[in-house]
């Protein structure tokens, strides 16, 4: 088991979805009829005022999103030592848009034709690499996939460093794409969530299925191993399947388990 408190939050949710915790509880509680379109997307993030135009352009749409998230929390605890911050990053998808854009000219067009731009965004830990660059963040990096419970898992291993610092920036991130689009069948959602841990013992999370109010319903394709618990309160059916649901159905004030085929991880608060 791991404990911990949340001193500060920031989140891109879809649109229409509500940010204020108790009022976000409500709505995924009680959700509404979904998007005409049958996905949830967020609106286009505008610059953050620190970053260049020059850095904001070369940074994909998933890292756009992430920047804000970070920028807000940094601003919010000035005083912060961005030196030595660790920086969880997790994210189920990562980044799809530029590496199909690289693989797709590398084996299309030949080697001569693979775009450079396209290949520094194509990995994994591309995101929080832009964010610790254009932030001054030095502290340990860590990037964590684990598929649709990648939010609990990261927020996780965010716990396990609050044992060595003070604070730790956790942010968890999936955008939507053709690619990730036709992974998700259908209903998928995108959202940024970040979170900047304390020492605590506001919440706790513990591996396996344990008492909870949320769950998601319905597996991927890739699931062989999946149980639906048939929990009242459904996260996908308010905001899109998304690896940032159990997250955010957690910092929305309610119990909840995260699964990834057959593994699954319990979050629940301290009440």
């Amino acid at each position: 088991m791991a404990t911990g408190a949340v001193r500060k939050l920031a989140w891109r949710l879809p649109m229409g979805v509500p940010t204020e915790p108790t009022q976000l509880a409500s709505f995924l509680r009680s959700p509404p009829l979904p998007p005409n379109d049958g996905w949830w997307r967020l609106a286009d993030p505008e610059r953050p005022e620190p970053i260049k135009p020059g850095d904001w352009r070369r940074a994909s749409r998933l890292a756009r999103l992430t920047l804000g998230v970070v920028g807000e929390i940094l601003e919010a605890a000035p005083d912060l030592d961005r030196r030595s911050l660790p920086f969880v990053y997790g994210s189920a998808m990562g980044e799809v848009v530029p590496s199909s854009a690289f693989l797709d000219r590398l084996f299309g067009e030949g080697p001569q034709f693979a775009t450079a731009f396209a290949f520094q965004n194509s990995v994994y830990n591309a995101t929080p690499g832009h964010a610790g660059h254009l932030y001054g963040l030095r502290g340990p990096t860590e990037t964590l996939s684990a598929g649709m419970a990648t939010g609990l898992q990261a927020l996780r291993r965010g716990l396990d460093w609050v044992e060595h610092a003070e604070h730790v920036l956790v942010v968890v991130a999936d955008d939507l794409n053709p690619t990730t689009e036709a992974a998700l069948g259908s209903g998928g959602g995108e959202a940024v969530v970040g979170v900047l841990l304390q020492r605590g013992e506001a919440f706790d999370l513990r591996d396996g299925v344990h008492p909870a109010e949320a769950a998601r319903a319905r597996p991927l394709p890739y699931e062989q191993g999946f149980v639906a618990l048939g929990l009242p309160v459904v996260p996908e059916r308010a905001v899109g399947a998304c690896c940032t649901n159990g997250l955010v159905a957690l910092l929305a004030g309610l119990d909840v388990v995260d699964q990834d085929d057959a593994d699954a991880i319990t979050g629940t608060w301290r009440r």
